[in-house]
């Protein structure tokens, strides 16, 4: 999808691939956040993240954090699963993992999940 329609404004397989990202909509949102994306970098550099980002790996590296670490997943996320959060709390020693009630893989300003998304995290670091 990033490949043959990521340039196009308002293109369907920009949307669509957003969509796997933010299901939860609101589907307006999704939109502004597309046309951000789209207007962020080229199609070849986005293609080359996405290709790093699919090879990356950390879990060699979590048994070196040695700061406290809060982890915020959210349930329905369909791109990582929350296995994969709950494997990043298990690396890193007394890692917190907190799960909010939302698919979308950010907050967005008018989900409910919203109103904790930046509390929590603003008191773990003593904000």
């Amino acid at each position: 999808m990033l490949a043959e329609g990521w340039t196009e404004p308002d293109g369907g397989s920009a949307n669509v691939f957003m969509l796997a990202y933010f299901p939860d909509g609101p589907l307006e949102d999704v939109r502004g956040i597309t046309r951000i994306m789209q207007e962020a970098g080229s199609q070849a550099r986005l293609l080359k993240l996405r290709d790093v980002l699919n090879r990356a790996t950390v879990v060699d590296l979590l048994s070196r954090v040695q700061c406290p670490t809060l982890i915020v997943h959210r349930r329905g996320d369909a791109v990582h699963p929350l296995s994969q959060a709950r494997k990043l709390a298990a690396g890193i020693q007394g890692a917190e993992l907190l799960v909010l009630k939302s698919a979308n893989e950010l907050p967005i300003p008018s989900h409910p999940s919203w109103q904790i998304s930046f509390p929590v995290p603003c008191a773990f670091v003593g904000d």
